[in-house]
């Protein structure tokens, strides 16, 4: 980000997986973002160390030393620990946020004490964007959870554990647009509206499997929300 002007910060289990298909396709760079992007940094945090440290390393394999320097990366539990003093990310500084399947890793009562994390992030008075894309309820993932019926796999409504003790939420389009827009409820619950809607939609795909003939039902819900 430019600390003033300009900035995206990524927070995902895949570290990797926006930053790069960005900073490589300079079509996009020039077509949407114009001069500006060319100096944009990005900030990317993870959970796990391992992911940072493959992000690190594919960053000098892939990136010239100029783009390399643009991807400030670091490790960050964003349901626990302030992103802005952990990475030195400037508050109230950034204006684009992506979280791409991460808020489903988290449990349901941390969900709202990341979104405030972000929060504090982005910009305020509608300049902020936070763009989300997550599992919804009925993918084929949840589908699976309950055929399978393992005892204590189900830990709530649409809330799973898998057997690697990591989690998994299903998110309706009603109940993610309440947990960014409906006040507070982080452990620091004044009650404040960090964010608005601006657009909530679910997706369905059927992906065929031409070997097996089978059929796989994904389900995804994509939102946009803009900072108050």
């Amino acid at each position: 980000m430019f600390y003033r002007e300009a900035g995206q910060f990524k927070t995902s289990y895949r570290a990797d997986e926006a930053t790069f298909p960005i900073l490589q396709d300079k079509i996009f760079v020039y077509a949407f973002l114009a001069v500006a992007f060319l100096v944009v940094p990005f900030f990317i945090t993870d959970y796990s160390a391992n992911a940072i440290e493959v992000l690190r390393k594919r960053k000098e394999e892939t990136l010239s030393k100029e783009d390399q320097l643009r991807i400030r990366e670091f490790v960050c539990d964003i349901t626990k620990e302030d992103v802005c003093e952990k990475g030195a990310v400037p508050k109230n500084a950034v204006d684009v946020c992506t979280c791409v399947f991460v808020l489903s890793a988290l449990s349901p009562e941390t969900v709202k004490n990341a979104i405030e994390n972000i929060a504090n992030a982005l910009k305020r008075n509608g300049q902020g964007r936070c763009l989300v894309r997550d599992y919804a309820v009925g993918d084929l993932a949840e589908v699976r959870f309950e055929n399978a019926r393992r005892d204590g796999q189900k830990l709530g409504d649409h809330f799973y554990v898998r057997s690697d003790r990591t989690r998994s939420i299903f998110f309706s389009n009603e109940g993610l647009v309440e947990d960014f827009c409906g006040g507070g409820g982080g452990d620091n619950n004044d009650n404040k509206k960090h964010f608005s809607l601006i657009e909530c939609t679910k997706f369905a795909r059927i992906i065929k499997n031409r070997k097996d003939e089978t059929e796989m039902r994904r389900r995804w819900v994509q939102s946009s929300f803009v900072r108050n």
